[in-house]
């Protein structure tokens, strides 16, 4: 997961496409999303995050990997590697357990500013799909996945 940082863009895909990849098992978000085991979040949010500050109470309960980053820190600049990451989000926002753990990391507000300034899109679309999911209302029938686990 640390070569999602990695200059050549070819290996920045290939990791990409390999976290997007296993956020379809859905039996997985547990291990995925927890800071003890995989704690893949930070690497799928790092390359979504620009330069912008946070107030305070936003970025508290965001993973520590993606506060207080430098006005230097640039965003992806391969919309298709955006894309993936935001279709890897996308993916965890399909089980209850991983939208109650996207809203508590305050993941809405990295997307926010992402489409503040996102000009694809598909990365548009994708990102305005995770925010609906991440701040509708939850019914009987959404929390469902979670009474198999």
């Amino acid at each position: 997961m640390v070569f999602n940082e990695y200059p050549e863009v070819i290996r920045r895909g290939g990791v990409d496409s390999t976290m997007k990849n296993v956020c379809f098992e859905k039996d997985k978000h547990r291990e995925i999303l927890d800071p003890q085991e995989t704690n893949m979040l930070p690497y799928i949010l790092l390359p979504l995050c620009g330069p912008e500050e946070f107030e305070i109470e936003d970025m508290e309960p965001m993973p520590e990997e993606i506060q207080l980053l430098g006005d230097d820190k640039k965003r992806e600049a391969d919309p298709k590697l955006r894309a993936t990451l935001l279709e890897a989000i996308n993916l965890l926002c399909t089980t209850f357990y991983g939208r109650n753990v996207l809203r508590s990391k305050n993941v809405y507000y990295v997307l926010r500013e992402a489409h503040k300034v996102e000009s694809d899109e598909t990365c548009i679309d994708l990102n305005e799909r995770a925010v609906q999911l991440l701040k509708g209302d939850e019914s009987a029938d959404t929390k469902e996945d979670e009474k198999a686990i």
